[in-house]
């Protein structure tokens, strides 16, 4: 199918939000190697409408990973984004390698409020 006549649309962009509308994303990893691993990434969505045309949107996540044994090694990613009239996205990590194993955790959290 060609459509040759849209001159009466209008161009925008893909980062354009519809007007009232809150934005978050979230997105969780984990990766272990060794002789014995354990691997877990999770994530959840929230929306909530309010009167008058306002929004928020919340995203959490958190991965863990442990690598046991030989040349155990352990990595975990949590990153995120949000779009609103407020934004938050925070997040910590940790990891640690002993002896014995090696262990690293992420959380995260983004936020979007919108205000009408």
């Amino acid at each position: 199918m060609v459509i040759s006549d849209l001159s009466y649309l209008d161009s925008v962009s893909e980062d354009d939000v519809i007007l009232g509308s809150a934005g978050a994303l979230i997105g969780a990893s984990a990766i272990a190697s060794g002789n014995d691993t354990a691997t877990q990434a999770v994530t959840r969505a929230y929306t909530v409408n309010f009167g008058r045309g306002g929004s928020l949107a919340v995203a959490v996540g958190y991965a863990n990973a442990r690598g046991y044994g030989d040349n155990a090694s352990a990595f975990t990613d949590v990153s995120g984004d949000a779009d609103g009239d407020i934004e938050i996205v925070k997040g910590r990590n940790y990891s640690v390698k002993t002896g014995y194993g090696a262990y690293a955790g992420s959380v995260g959290v983004a936020i979007a409020i919108s205000i009408l």
